[in-house]
């Protein structure tokens, strides 16, 4: 019985770990609003259409998709937002140095699609220049310190020559590309037709007042008068998107609590077999007990308390493996550290009620013996 609900220990908090981090990946603010957000890809190139054209096809699209009732913002990126990954490029810095930035190309109106909020400056519009960004808060704080980011000038690596291009806005930060980790520095520019589009693919992020999947149908149609042979791909809410990054965390948070659940419920069931069995055995006893006078209670806390040893140590063994376990995987986990105390509350309370229940029964079958029967079954 000890090993039992040591094991069952074991799972319980396991699972416990691993729920509570799918949770907190969940709830981790991304910086932009993900609510009413449609996600899809096209690439009109893969119909034959050459890439000089491409620019001019994707604007018209953004333009007609804007024009839709109920939409607030349409725009579109060679980036697909939270699928953890993306272009970079190096940041040179007046000593020589460089620091990484994540590219955002994009057409005008994409950090409005997604809500990301604007710290200074202004953000890109289909008049500026090429030569234009928008850098997030920790590229300003890596490239100019406390200094001011707007109309200042940065030198961008890579292959010679370097482009020189001018801040213009400073937006707040966002996890653009993956849920985990560190914020990157990172820095939004328009796309250009020259160099941008013979990529391929953008995918679009529609803003809607009502629910996005409603737009569906209208938005297949502008596609299909545009370019009858170009599909739109991974069609999907930025909250499906979301969901898709976390199907392993969700998968394996399932799994553990499946197992957990059925750990528990076979050491509930161990423990009220065993403790009934051991209840029926000593029934005479118990009627002798109660025929010399002793009290009821008393009857029902010795048994009680004789779970409880069990339940006890096979807890304090279950607790000193799940912390090493833990501590071993700290590394997939989020926000939730081992060693503190809280994490540990909610399910070692469960697991002691579910095993008070089991065994409050059968102790409370032997306080309820009939002294008489019992000593005639003698």
């Amino acid at each position: 019985m000890v090993l039992q609900v040591a094991l069952a220990t074991v799972l319980v908090l396991s699972a416990a770990f691993f729920v509570q981090s799918l949770r907190n990946l969940n709830d981790q603010p991304l910086g932009f609003v993900r609510e009413r957000l449609l996600l899809f890809t096209v690439n009109v190139l893969q119909t034959g259409t050459p890439s000089a054209a491409a620019g001019t096809f994707y604007l018209e699209l953004q333009r007609r998709i804007r024009e839709l009732p109920g939409v607030s913002q349409a725009s579109a990126s060679l980036v697909r937002p939270m699928t953890d990954g993306g272009y970079y490029n190096r940041i040179i810095l007046p000593d020589k140095k460089f620091v990484q930035a994540a590219l955002h190309p994009s057409l005008p109106g994409f950090q409005e699609a997604l809500g990301v909020g604007l710290r200074a400056g202004s953000m890109l519009t289909a008049s500026d220049p090429l030569d234009r960004v928008v850098i997030n808060e920790t590229l300003a704080r890596k490239v100019f310190g406390q200094g001011n980011a707007i109309g200042a000038s940065i030198q961008l690596g890579g292959r010679p020559p370097f482009k020189i291009v001018e801040v213009v806005g400073v937006a707040r930060d966002a996890r653009y590309e993956r849920i985990r980790g560190d914020i990157p520095g990172v820095l939004y520019r328009l796309l250009d037709p020259a160099t941008d589009f013979p990529g391929g693919s953008l995918t679009f992020a529609i803003r809607s007042t009502q629910d996005p999947n409603k737009l569906l149908p209208e938005i297949r149609k502008i596609a299909s008068d545009m370019n009858r042979d170009m599909p739109l791909v991974d069609v999907r809410t930025l909250d499906e998107q979301v969901d898709e990054l976390l199907r392993q965390e969700r998968l394996f948070a399932l799994l553990c609590g499946g197992f957990a659940g059925l750990a528990l419920l076979l050491a509930a069931l161990g423990l009220f077999s065993v403790l009934a069995y051991r209840v029926n055995r000593r029934q005479t006893e118990s009627g002798i007990r109660l025929a010399l006078g002793a009290p009821r209670f008393g009857l029902w806390r010795m048994v009680l308390f004789e779970g409880w040893r069990w339940l006890a140590f096979g807890t304090a063994a279950g607790v000193l493996a799940a912390y090493q376990g833990v501590s071993s995987v700290q590394s997939f986990l989020y926000g939730l550290q081992a060693a503190e105390l809280r994490n540990w509350v909610t399910p070692l309370a469960t697991l002691f009620l579910v095993g008070t229940a089991a065994i409050a029964i059968p102790a409370w079958r032997a306080c309820r013996v009939d002294p008489m029967v019992a000593l005639r079954q003698d």
